[in-house]
């Protein structure tokens, strides 16, 4: 099942992109992704996702879980990881674990 990864926009889109934006978004854009297809169709391991992004105004960490956790609900997940940083505070790292996303910071990376 192919995920649906949501509408982006950055600084440079029109203004009906913003309105359907529907991922984290900044000031000047949102969250940007990448899905990648593996070729090879019969293999279990079909899409790996990237997800970046320089959020501009923004510091709403528990949105940006919130999306990996919509992104994933009802998928395979056999790995993901993510850091988020917002200015000022200590980045906030979230690993995937079977059915959700555990959170902790970078001193708690070896108990997640």
């Amino acid at each position: 099942m192919k995920p649906d990864l949501g509408n982006t926009c950055d600084y440079y889109s029109e203004d009906g992109d913003w309105g359907k934006c529907d991922v984290p978004c900044g000031s000047e854009g949102s969250l940007m992704t990448h899905l990648w297809e593996n070729p090879q169709e019969h293999q279990l391991a079909a899409y790996t996702v990237t997800i970046w992004g320089d959020l501009r105004d923004y510091d709403d960490v528990e949105e940006i879980a919130a999306y990996l956790q919509r992104v994933t609900d009802g998928k395979m997940v056999r790995n993901g990881v993510a850091t988020v940083e917002v200015e000022g505070r200590q980045p906030t790292i979230l690993i995937y674990r079977e059915n959700g996303w555990a959170r902790g910071t970078c001193a708690d990376v070896d108990t997640l």
